[in-house]
């Protein structure tokens, strides 16, 4: 069972009315905003913030913190959280309020930009929920929780709530080696599911074979009720690898999952296109057979000429959501002279 965290958001900016026709200080761009959200994410890697019955919770989720410590803003959650003050236009400073849905508490944080990158916040609290309506109220909270205030004023002010919802994923069974296993079966490594393969000629006129293999494959059935969720679909999980094998050998092989970040961050490759239908909760209680009896599966080795050398070695993956209209990919190219793989990101 995975939890995977969707965004409700709130957005309140507490700049007077009278003013609303005046041209904001600019704002960073989504790549800015992620490299942000990442660079703020090792400022704060050992903070921990006090709550409200006396314990403490990382802030944001650290590289190897122990099991059952709470977290506050996982990775994901921290670039929602940032996505959305970029959103609202309420950099370079704003109080962020961090709201779970079934929490008694809010957890308000002064997020404070500065050259390079966003200071380690000044103050970072738990404090009852209630409608917050403008900065004046956080501080005098902040003062009344922990005597504090802050030297640096947050002039906006973000909501953003999260919620959970249990969903299930499922685990392949991949049938083990054997005697028997011919072409590329045999030469894949244990414990792969072979989910796409597409032949290609070499400059040298020899015929390869283009893979994508799944190992530790899962399936993610999709919710189909965001812009993210319809862009992965009904997705298969786990370690993607790519390789180029000829009739004995694997001639090369790259590991894209560091590449891939599909929805809650894990490594996607779409099976199932979302359809009319799929947003209905009812579509999730039908069996797995059924529901998906009739669906062909996404074509992901769809080689094209995306370099403009004449031949057609390169395919674009989907990388990363970004917005309802807009999404990152990889672009996989076959070298025909060196007989490699290449990973880039695909020109736009």
């Amino acid at each position: 069972m995975n939890t995977l965290h969707k965004l409700a958001l709130v957005l309140l900016l507490s700049l007077p009315a009278a003013h609303a026709a005046r041209q904001g200080p600019p704002q960073p761009t989504p790549e800015q905003t992620r490299a942000m959200a990442e660079a703020f994410a090792q400022t704060v890697a050992q903070r921990r913030v006090a709550l409200a019955d006396g314990s403490l919770a990382w802030l944001v989720a650290p590289a190897g913190s122990e099991a059952g410590a709470r977290v506050l803003l996982t990775p994901d959650r921290l670039q929602q959280a940032f996505d959305t003050i970029t959103e609202a236009g309420a950099w370079p400073s704003t109080w962020l309020v961090v709201r779970e849905a079934g929490q008694p508490n809010d957890v308000l944080i002064s997020i404070d930009q500065q050259a390079g990158g966003v200071r380690d916040p000044e103050a970072a609290y738990e404090a009852p929920r209630r409608e917050w309506a403008s900065g004046k109220e956080i501080e005098a909270a902040l003062l009344q929780v922990r005597g504090d205030r802050v030297s640096r004023r947050p002039k906006n002010l973000v909501t953003v709530e999260f919620s959970s919802k249990t969903v299930t994923t499922y685990v392949y069974e991949v049938k083990p080696p054997s005697a028997q296993d011919q072409g590329l079966m045999k030469l894949l490594p244990q414990g792969s599911l072979l989910r796409a393969a597409h032949v290609v000629r070499l400059a040298d006129g020899s015929m390869h074979t283009l893979a994508l293999v799944l190992q530790e494959a899962t399936f993610h059935p999709a919710d189909c009720t965001s812009c993210e969720a319809v862009l992965f679909g009904h997705a298969d999980g786990g370690r993607v690898l790519a390789v180029l094998a000829g009739d004995q050998a694997l001639d090369d092989q790259v590991d894209l999952t560091a590449e891939l970040h599909g929805v809650d961050g894990k490594a996607l490759l779409p099976r199932f296109a979302c359809v009319k239908g799929d947003e209905n909760p009812a579509a999730a209680e039908l069996p797995l057979k059924e529901r998906f009896a009739d669906r062909e599966p996404v074509t992901l080795l769809d080689l094209k000429d995306l370099d403009g050398d004449g031949l057609a070695l390169e395919v674009r993956l989907p990388a990363r959501y970004v917005a309802c209209d807009r999404a990152e990919y990889v672009e996989l190219a076959v070298d025909p002279k060196a007989g490699k793989l290449a990973v880039r990101p695909a020109r736009q």
